[in-house]
């Protein structure tokens, strides 16, 4: 095995091909992705820079550092991610429960709810017992599809009967 090691001109290059990445992601309205790449190459760039003031070689804690930070920006854009769509505007929906798609083992099981003029998907396993307890729901939800496939059911309720 070769003993290459990561230079800190390498260590900028790769932060700012990171950076680009971002700015990619954030063009296809992948915002999520695109705060993992931008909170990821910024902080190699600045492990790059900091190694160039300082040494030329990577030290264990460095690299300790370096994937600690790729894990903690995933997290981070994912709760950014969930905390953006939680803040979008609050819509109603009122009709029938189908399409039941209960996944076994990894996996989102996910219902349909449909009303006349549109159709929703929405997580299952959260809300199991009332929507196969009623027909017909109505639930209040949160979704912006640039931070996430995934609504965020604010309250669910049986339809009222008209």
């Amino acid at each position: 095995m070769a003993n290459r090691k990561l230079s800190p001109d390498d260590m900028m290059k790769v932060g700012i091909y990171e950076l680009l990445g971002s700015v990619g992601f954030y063009v296809f309205d992948n915002y999520q992705w695109a705060t993992t790449f931008l909170f990821t190459g910024i902080v190699l760039f600045l492990i790059g820079y900091w190694q160039l003031n300082r040494d030329d070689e990577i030290s264990g804690f460095q690299s300790f550092v370096i994937v600690s930070t790729i894990c903690l920006s995933i997290y981070a854009s994912g709760e950014v991610a969930n905390y953006m769509n939680k803040q979008s505007s609050i819509q109603k929906l009122c009709g029938s429960v189908e399409n039941i798609k209960i996944v076994k083992g990894r996996g989102v099981s996910t219902f349909d709810l449909v009303a006349k003029d549109r159709q929703q998907t929405f997580a299952y396993n959260e809300h199991k017992a009332i929507v196969s307890s009623y027909p017909n729901l109505c639930i209040d939800y949160s979704f912006d599809q640039r931070w996430s496939e995934y609504t965020h059911i604010v309250e669910i309720y049986p339809q009222p009967h008209q």
